[in-house]
């Protein structure tokens, strides 16, 4: 319970940085959406329900927010897409399988959100320029793809130092409860 409300700490940090610091930055840095990196992430190594729930309200928060046309609507899918790849296809041992599910959602995230801009513009007959979308969302890809590899190689890395420093015979002895 206590970790539950450790990642939902961790979500509103996320949230706030991504809307204030991660928006003010110029084009291609601004497009990264470390809100969904992180989700993936955490399907990929804790939890298929809390990865999910994390995505689908960041996502939701967000599209309220006003940061993005169809941000709801592409967590769902990036959701559904992450964990189908993660249960069904794409082993958890494999270092490099969560390279593949960052690509997977990387592409269905970015369909998704191109389809209902091109959907938004036809029924509000604005102008949609499918050049520059095609752009922003290539970028997106990228930084769906490469954001999940790194923030999963940290995580490791993380994890395997702190096993290392903290997990000692000598430091477990230490902190032996009394009898």
């Amino acid at each position: 319970m206590i970790t539950n409300a450790l990642y939902g700490l961790l979500l509103l940090v996320a949230l706030a940085f991504q809307t204030s610091v991660l928006t003010s930055l110029t084009d291609p840095y601004r497009l990264f959406p470390l809100t969904l990196v992180i989700g993936i992430v955490i399907m990929y190594e804790r939890s298929l329900i809390l990865g999910g729930i994390w995505i689908i309200m960041a996502g939701g928060i967000l599209d309220a927010r006003g940061l993005g046309e169809g941000l709801l609507v592409s967590s769902v899918v990036a959701t559904l897409v992450s964990a189908g790849l993660i249960y069904f296809v794409l082993s958890k041992r494999s270092f490099w399988s969560l390279f593949g599910v960052g690509g997977g959602v990387a592409l269905a995230y970015v369909v998704t959100k191109l389809i209902w801009s091109a959907g938004l513009a036809a029924f509000t007959h604005e102008r949609f320029d499918l050049s520059s979308s095609l752009r922003q969302g290539l970028m997106i890809g990228v930084m769906i793809t490469l954001g999940v590899f790194a923030l999963g190689v940290i995580r490791r890395r993380l994890l395997t130092w702190s096993q290392q420093r903290f997990m000692r015979k000598e430091n477990l002895y230490a902190i032996s409860l009394p009898k």
